[in-house]
C-alpha cells in the first residue's frame, strides 16, 4: 500500500509539474508605422510581422508605397539576406530588394551608365550620444544618436550637380531582441549609398551596438547652391508580443507563379 501511495503521490506531482511548466516560446509578432516626410504628403506605411528565428513575414497592412502596396507581404527565411515580395491579389512572387528599392540611388547612379553618375567624398560618421531610452512597446531601449555627413557630386549628361549631405539618426535600441527575423524590417538604416567607403563606416558603427531598433528618426538635410532640403523618416514598433506557435507560415502559398517583382530603373540590371 505504501509503494502504491507513493507512486501515485509521485505520479500526480509529476502531472503538475508538466502542466505548470510554459511552452517555449517561438518567435515575436509586432506592428510598425513609418513615415516619411519631404515637405509634400507624408508618405505613411504601417506593418504587421512575424518572426520565428530566421525566418520571417511582413505584412503591409497600409502603404503609399507604389511597390509595396497594401495586400503584398514580404518573406525571408535567412534574416533578409534574401527577400521573397508576394503579391496575393496576383497569386504571383519574386525576388526582391529593400535595400535596392529603397537605396536606389546608389543603384541607379552606381552602375554602367555613363550618363547618370554619383560621385560621394569627405564621407564622415559621428557617434553624438548613447544613453538610456527609456521603454518602448514594452522594452527597456538604448538611445543612439549618429550624424552622417559627406560631399555629393551627381552628374546627370556630364552636368555637376554638388549638393552637402547631413543626415542624423536616432535610434531607440533593444538590445534583448537579437532574432536574425527582426532584421528584415527593423533595421536602423534601410538604404545604402552605393559608396563603398561610407558604406562601409555606416555599418562598422551599426555593428557596435547589439539588438534591433523599436524606434527610429532620421531627418536629412541636403544643400545644393545655398537651397537645402530636408526630409524626416520615422519608425517605431506600437506593440511587440512573444508566442509560442506561429499563426502564419514563412512559405510562399502553393500554386503561385514567379514573376519580376523589383522596379527597374535606370542603370539596374
Amino acid at each position: 500500500m505504501n509503494c502504491q501511495k507513493t507512486l501515485r503521490t509521485l505520479t500526480l506531482g509529476l502531472a503538475i509539474l508538466l502542466t505548470s511548466v510554459s511552452p517555449a516560446l517561438a518567435g515575436f509578432h509586432y506592428k510598425s508605422t513609418s513615415t516619411t516626410e519631404t515637405g509634400k504628403r507624408p508618405m505613411v506605411m504601417t506593418v504587421e510581422a512575424w518572426t520565428e528565428g530566421d525566418q520571417a513575414r511582413v505584412e503591409f497592412r497600409e502603404s503609399d508605397n507604389p511597390f509595396l502596396e497594401k495586400g503584398t507581404y514580404l518573406l525571408s527565411k535567412d534574416g533578409g539576406e534574401t527577400m521573397i515580395l508576394v503579391n496575393p491579389e496576383e497569386k504571383e512572387f519574386g525576388r526582391f530588394s529593400l535595400e535596392a528599392l529603397l537605396g536606389g540611388v546608389g543603384a541607379v547612379f552606381g552602375g554602367d551608365n555613363p550618363l547618370l553618375k554619383m560621385e560621394i567624398s569627405s564621407p564622415k560618421v559621428e557617434k553624438l550620444l548613447e544613453e538610456d531610452g527609456g521603454q518602448v512597446a514594452g522594452y527597456a531601449t538604448k538611445h543612439y544618436r549618429y550624424r552622417t555627413s559627406y560631399r555629393m557630386n551627381l552628374k546627370v549628361f556630364g552636368i555637376s550637380r554638388p549638393a552637402d549631405v547631413v543626415s542624423e539618426e536616432d535610434l531607440w535600441v533593444a538590445d534583448s531582441l537579437t532574432e536574425r527575423g527582426l532584421g528584415v524590417w527593423l533595421r536602423s538604416r534601410q538604404v545604402k549609398t552605393g559608396n563603398a567607403d561610407l558604406d562601409g563606416l555606416i555599418e562598422a558603427e551599426a555593428k557596435k551596438y547589439t539588438g534591433f531598433p523599436l524606434k527610429t528618426v532620421i531627418t536629412t538635410t541636403s544643400t545644393s547652391k545655398g537651397k537645402p532640403t530636408t526630409s524626416t523618416t520615422r519608425m517605431e514598433v506600437t506593440t511587440i508580443e512573444k508566442f509560442a506557435t506561429s499563426p502564419v507560415s514563412f512559405d510562399v502559398p502553393a500554386g503561385y507563379s514567379e514573376a519580376e517583382m523589383m522596379p527597374q530603373m535606370p542603370g539596374m540590371r
